[in-house]
């Protein structure tokens, strides 16, 4: 139990951590502004996260 709090508090800050390095560097380094891009991003990782269980979902029925 305390390896399961304690990786998830080590995820969630890693998270913002790069979030907010990653952000700070497109935008000193490359001029991009995520900001302007933050509705396009979290629609691509929906899709990303999403299409595994879709795929895994029509195999089953093809099969079935």
């Amino acid at each position: 139990m305390l390896f399961n709090i304690l990786s998830s508090l080590l995820w969630a800050y890693s998270l913002i951590l790069s979030g907010h390095y990653l952000y700070k560097y497109l935008l000193d380094k490359h001029g991009v502004d995520l900001t302007h891009y933050i509705e396009y991003i979290i629609i691509i990782l929906v899709v990303l996260t999403t299409t595994p269980i879709l795929m895994k979902a029509f195999k089953r029925k093809k099969v079935a």
